[in-house]
C-alpha cells in the first residue's frame, strides 16, 4: 500500500497544478448532459472485455476533477475525448 501511495501522490500533485478554476460553466446547463454521458460511460464498464474499462474510467475521473475545481476547459476536454 505504501508503494502505491508513493507512486500516486506525485501524479496527483502534478494534476493539482494543472487544474484550476477557469472558464466557468453554468451548473444547471451542463448537469443533465454530463450526467447522461457519465451514465453511458458507467454502463460501458459492464463489458467483460479486458482493459476496455480504462478509457471510460479515465474520462469519469477527469469529469470529476473538472467538477471539483470548476474547470470548464478540463470538462470540455474530458467530454470530447473518445
Amino acid at each position: 500500500m505504501a508503494g502505491v501511495v508513493r507512486r500516486t501522490v506525485p501524479v496527483l500533485r502534478f494534476l493539482e497544478g494543472l487544474i484550476r478554476p477557469r472558464w466557468p460553466t453554468p451548473f444547471e446547463a451542463t448537469k443533465r448532459v454530463v450526467g447522461f454521458i457519465v451514465l453511458l460511460l458507467g454502463a460501458s464498464l459492464l463489458a467483460p472485455i479486458p482493459l476496455s474499462n480504462l478509457p471510460s474510467v479515465l474520462m469519469i475521473v477527469l469529469v470529476a476533477f473538472a467538477y471539483l475545481d470548476d474547470d470548464g476547459v478540463l470538462l470540455c476536454a474530458a467530454l470530447s475525448a473518445p
